[in-house]
């Protein structure tokens, strides 16, 4: 129970602290392009995404001051259910609220899943993710190598996201933009306690402005893991595609640095093995992020 209220009040700390300015005049524009809050790829990790606001070249970094390359973002997200890699870590509503910190685009994401629905550790902060990343450009290519520290403060066994241990992901994400398209794949490497588990996932995404200030995006991927993970996930030890995910957001920029973004997503487990072994097999949530990017 310690471990988990100094989890908590680490979290709380980082969503209220006074945000650093990156000084008079250094953000003349009332606007920001909508990505500043991240894109839907990955959205069960949404909060890891790097987006075009942050990730920039080696050179653009260097033609700043020190203070104008520290940027800050603070993320309240409101989620029908926690939903992870195709799984159902949660039965209902849950707020996973997180801040980020990046200066010469070396970066620490804290996050959290808090449970509000009627189920175990409802009131409960069951899950803390700290993850050290980095982010890079290199032409249409965006470079954003990061590891997942995740643990979990609770020790309901009867909850959907129990864990016994915390999970040490080390992970890769690639993305190439074309335009308003962007190939995008991710490699998550299993360090702890499943070692030598893999998941990778590649799809497509689309955004596109509709008017000024508003933005639709969505995208498309598959997961593959290999035997390890599918055993530990589904009791398949076989290496192959195991799930199919679907996003559509509208991201909306009323003022300043304020992103609001209203999504659905669905996911499905494609293998018959797979679906069977599991109780939700095709899963439907929706929700609703805020964003203000410093």
């Amino acid at each position: 129970m310690k471990k988990a209220a100094a989890l908590s009040i680490l979290l709380a700390a980082l969503l209220t602290a006074p945000a650093l300015s990156a000084g008079e005049g250094a953000n003349t524009e009332d606007s920001v392009n909508h990505h500043d809050s991240g894109t839907l790829y990955r959205v069960n990790i949404h909060h890891r995404r790097p987006t075009q606001g942050i990730a920039e070249t080696p050179e653009s970094r260097r033609e700043k001051s020190f203070v104008e390359n520290i940027s800050t973002s603070v993320y309240s997200n409101f989620r029908s259910r926690y939903v992870y890699e195709g799984l159902a870590n949660s039965q209902g509503f849950v707020w996973q609220p997180s801040a980020t910190i990046e200066i010469y685009g070396v970066g620490f994401n804290i996050w959290g899943n808090f449970v509000l629905n009627d189920e175990p550790d409802q009131g409960r902060m069951n899950e803390v993710d700290l993850t050290p990343y980095y982010n890079a450009t290199i032409g249409n290519l965006t470079i954003h190598p990061y590891v997942m520290l995740c643990f979990y403060p609770t020790d309901n066994k009867n909850s959907l996201n129990y864990s016994a241990y915390t999970d040490v992901k080390p992970s890769l994400h690639l993305a190439y933009s074309l335009g308003a398209i962007d190939i995008v794949t991710e490699l998550i490497f299993y360090a702890h306690p499943t070692a030598g588990a893999l998941l990778w996932d590649f799809g497509l995404g689309f955004q596109h402005e509709l008017v000024d200030r508003l933005s639709i995006e969505t995208t498309a991927l598959f997961g593959l893991g290999n035997s390890r993970f599918n055993r530990n996930a589904f009791g398949s030890p076989q290496t192959r595609i195991n799930r199919f995910e679907y996003s559509l957001g509208l991201a909306w920029n009323p003022w300043r640095g304020l992103v609001i973004k209203p999504n659905v997503h669905v996911s499905t487990l494609l293998p018959k093995r797979f679906r069977d072994a599991v109780q939700t097999p095709v899963l439907v949530w929706g929700g609703l992020d805020l964003t203000y990017n410093f």
